[in-house]
């Protein structure tokens, strides 16, 4: 991350009782609305200025709000995902074969840039 790019300071309250606190940026995100069920879904990732990345996913439904995060970093050939509670420690080929099985056959292109992520965190 450079520094020329805008870092804020973001507080998650999670779902699981806990708050995931960092000092990242937005870079992409999705939102829609399920009129069925009056729901609105978003989800972010974020870049934090430790070279980790946070995915959230956050819903709501009329007054009641439910967020998950996962707090997502590599080291060397070991990936960490940590949901502000518990942490799970897992090969990043692992990691990388979930992705691909997760998308699809046909994922092509985005488990590619998914896998070039993960390696691009790696130190």
């Amino acid at each position: 991350m450079t520094s020329s790019e805008s870092l804020t300071q973001v507080v998650l309250r999670l779902e699981n009782g806990t708050e995931m606190s960092f000092h990242g940026r937005l870079f992409a995100e999705a939102m829609w609305h399920d009129g069925d069920t009056e729901t609105t879904t978003h989800h972010g990732l974020y870049a934090t200025e430790t070279g980790e990345h946070v995915y959230a996913l956050m819903k709501s439904c009329g007054r009641r709000r439910a967020c998950r995060a996962y707090r997502v970093s590599t080291r060397g050939n070991r990936c960490t995902v940590w949901d502000g509670r518990e942490a799970a420690v897992l090969p990043l080929q692992a990691l990388t074969a979930a992705i691909r099985i997760l998308c699809g056959r046909h994922a092509g292109e985005f488990a590619e840039q998914a896998e070039a992520m993960l390696r691009s965190a790696s130190v």
